[in-house]
């Protein structure tokens, strides 16, 4: 909106800086639950651990006559009831690790890429904006920074998927090449060209 004068300088500038907060916020908010649910988790690998190596201990001395058949039957069962509860708990702890380890978990890779195409198209007017005076200098040495994290954020999530993509677009344009010097015949061009597109086509959905 901004960059197309749908907004004034002075009010973009308020909700950036109330957004930039926000973001910050959520993150140091998000690092810290996945701290806890690390530390949560390797507390109880550790004790399913202690509970494995019980279990074999309990049946070796159960083999050997030092523990009755009663007795170890009565903490056999609740080893193996914990070791199943804490499976259990490791299972969802993985998940929600997992979960919150993908910010943009509710993110296809295709809106992913429209979002890095938005911030890169805001990125290249930036340089026109000083130029326009729509946005300072000082604004500037603010908001690159972001946006430059930002794009390298999108790259960390979609950069292969780009990288393949240009990879196959290369081979659609020398393909193109070959059939535009008669090396290739119309056939073999359509399939070919179809079969790129569709590859192209699976990297984003």
């Amino acid at each position: 909106m901004f960059s197309s004068g749908g907004v004034s300088g002075r009010v973009f500038k308020k909700l950036y800086d109330e957004y930039a907060n926000k973001v910050k916020e959520l993150l140091d908010l998000h690092a810290r639950k996945l701290d806890e649910l690390k530390t949560e988790y390797e507390g109880k690998s550790k004790r399913l651990d202690d509970i494995k190596m019980g279990i074999e201990e309990l049946e070796v001395r159960h083999k050997i006559g030092e523990v009755d058949d009663q007795k170890f039957n009565e903490r056999i069962n609740m080893l193996r009831t914990e070791e199943t509860r804490l499976q259990n708990a490791l299972k969802q702890l993985k998940m929600n690790i997992d979960h919150l380890g993908r910010i943009f978990a509710g993110k296809s890779p295709r809106e992913i890429l429209d979002l890095d195409a938005k911030t890169r198209s805001f990125s290249d007017a930036l340089g026109k904006l000083v130029e326009e005076g729509k946005i300072s200098n000082e604004a500037l040495d603010m908001i690159k920074p972001d946006i430059e994290k930002t794009l390298g954020f999108f790259d960390s999530l979609i950069g292969e998927r780009k990288e393949k993509e240009r990879t196959l677009r290369e081979q659609l344009e020398t393909l193109q090449a070959r059939y535009r010097v008669s090396e290739i015949s119309i056939e073999e061009y359509e399939t070919k060209k179809r079969e790129l597109q569709q590859e192209i086509d699976k990297i984003w959905t």
